[in-house]
């Protein structure tokens, strides 16, 4: 649809363009006469004509920046995808080094989706989506940093290490309120596929709160963001066009456009650990 859109504003810039060069063209006939006379039909024409042909290059340069912004967001959904098919298969049991029988920790394939906050896996898996997107997220807004100071001191040190100075966008708490704004707009949940091919949420199919990969088993990842529109009244005009729903109103004229993706791979839960193995030496 937003294609359509954005050819459609090309087009009508150029009628745009189009009319106003054939309202000037008895003038140029004329030559510009000194005596010829100047009612002003031009200008008019011009002044009616502009704010219509505005409005079409700000639709026009929305529409470029959601189509860049859906890839981001496709992009994310494959980090997401891929974060997971890396740490399912983790054992996370005896991260601290010590081995724990506990029923309520993430061994090999083992997920806690039934309280998806505790879950370490899970979130490395919305990490993974939330790092993607922060990008095309909004970083002027008046909304609380995250972690901003910890960005800011990395990128200068990293600068710093390669004898450059740092940029400006580097400074304050811009890169901050992307974040949160990245992480506070994401949604990632992990998802199976019934034969019809629609998506069920795995937590249904839990075992006590947690949910077992099989060693190759699909891993479905479904990414939700709330991909902001930049462009004012562009901006407003797109969101009535997606259903206005309530998660893209983020207040003082600012919209977004709820965008979901889906991603599938592979499981790479097949252990490759070598056990120790004792042989009894021949006497």
């Amino acid at each position: 649809m937003f294609l359509a859109i954005a050819c459609g504003s090309a087009v009508a810039l150029g009628l745009g363009c189009g009319v106003l060069w054939q309202a000037g063209r008895e003038h140029r006939r004329e030559g510009y006469k000194k005596n010829c006379p100047q009612d002003g039909n031009a200008i008019l024409e011009f002044a009616l004509i502009l704010p219509i042909m505005l409005f079409f290059a700000l639709l026009m340069v929305q529409s470029s920046l959601l189509m860049g912004g859906y890839l981001c967001v496709n992009y994310a959904a494959f980090c997401s995808a891929r974060s997971a098919s890396v740490y399912i298969p983790a054992n996370l049991s005896n991260a601290s080094g010590q081995e724990s029988q506990a029923l309520d920790v993430e061994g090999p394939n083992n997920v806690n989706v039934g309280n998806p906050g505790e879950s370490r896996k899970i979130e490395h898996i919305r990490s993974a989506a939330v790092w993607a997107v922060m990008p095309i997220s909004d970083g002027n807004h008046s909304q609380a940093a995250s972690r901003g100071d910890v960005l800011t001191d990395g990128l200068n040190e990293f600068f710093q290490e390669n004898s450059q100075a740092s940029p400006g966008w580097v400074g304050g708490d811009y890169l901050g309120k992307k974040l949160a704004y990245a992480e506070q707009h994401t949604r990632v949940t992990l998802v199976s596929l019934d034969d019809e091919g629609r998506a069920n949420d795995i937590a249904e199919q839990a075992t006590d709160g947690f949910y077992f990969y099989g060693e190759h088993e699909d891993i479905h990842v479904d990414i939700t963001h709330d991909l902001y529109l930049a462009v004012p009244y562009a901006n407003w005009l797109m969101w009535k066009l997606d259903g206005a729903k309530s998660s893209g109103d983020l207040g003082k004229g600012r919209y977004a456009l709820e965008v979901r993706v889906s991603c599938t791979l592979t499981n790479e839960g097949t252990s490759d650990k070598i056990e120790n193995e004792e042989f009894e030496t021949a006497p």
